[in-house]
């Protein structure tokens, strides 16, 4: 392994250790996205969810923690748009991993668990990305 791709891949193992930014709105973001559509489910079989325990940290309804927790993620992409604009000294390819896994929850909690019932959005997602055909017109 040639000494270029030994300092580039130390730089990137130091950059993930020291928890950037970017990789700490983006492990927010999708932390933030599970927890508003896995909550009811969560009542049922956990002991307590994080929109719960919220609710009675800060005496707020449900539906204010719901719109707070929204609130965070598009602040969370706002950071992220800024931070992938920015100079770095980091491979754009490690950024671009970081920034496609927060896309992939995005995608699939957006609307409903697409990871649970994926049959329900997320495979719509899939087949319209891969499959369907886009029809340019110029």
């Amino acid at each position: 392994m040639p000494i270029g791709n030994a300092r580039s891949c130390n730089q990137a193992i130091e950059w993930m250790r020291k928890k950037h930014k970017f990789i700490r709105e983006g492990e927010k973001m999708i932390r933030l996205y599970d927890d508003i559509v896995t909550y009811k489910d969560e009542q049922e079989w956990a002991d307590l969810a994080c929109i719960e325990c919220y609710m009675k940290q800060f005496g707020l309804p449900e539906d204010v923690v719901i719109k707070e927790f929204q609130r965070k993620i598009e602040n969370g992409w706002k950071v992220i748009n800024e931070e992938c604009l920015r100079p770095r000294t980091i491979s754009a390819q490690l950024v671009a991993a970081v920034l496609n896994m927060v896309r992939l929850t995005d995608a699939t909690y957006r609307y409903d668990d697409g990871y649970t019932n994926s049959e329900k959005n997320l495979k719509d997602i899939i087949i319209e990305l891969f499959i369907d055909e886009i029809t340019i017109n110029i």
